[in-house]
């Protein structure tokens, strides 16, 4: 189940997943809802970013912060890393451009030490939407 913003309920259905990069691609049963474009460019280091979350489910909240290092081996996949303020509750959340594109999904942030958040780039979840199409 999924709780929109309006405080809406949709059944969620999972319809495709990278465990790799611990990202999940679901579709909800909700008439018009409004979308965000994914970003088919390559972001910049040092370029300024958004990113949007639910922190402590506290509600909906902004932060801003730069890419900061790019592309970031972690594990077995790469991310872009970017210091704008992720904390629980951000991880699925978009990161975007000053244009209003998807740049990636926020994905993780260091343990350790804060500033350090990292995000699944928009090239990869268009690959995994492209698989979903090919199906």
């Amino acid at each position: 189940m999924v709780v929109l913003a309006d405080g809406a309920r949709s059944p969620w259905q999972t319809v495709a997943e990278d465990k790799t990069r611990d990202l999940a691609v679901g579709r909800i049963q909700k008439e018009a809802l409004s979308f965000l474009p994914l970003r088919q460019m390559p972001v910049d280091l040092g370029e300024p970013v958004f990113a949007v979350g639910n922190p402590f489910g506290l509600g909906l909240t902004v932060t801003e912060g730069i890419i900061s290092a790019l592309p970031r081996a972690i594990g077995k996949t790469t991310l872009i890393q970017t210091d704008a303020a992720i904390n629980p509750g951000n991880s699925g959340g978009p990161l975007i451009d000053h244009h209003g594109r998807v740049v990636g999904v926020v994905n993780a942030r260091a343990k350790a030490g804060s500033g350090v958040g990292f995000v699944v780039s928009a090239a990869s979840l268009t690959l995994l939407l492209q698989n979903i199409s090919a199906e």
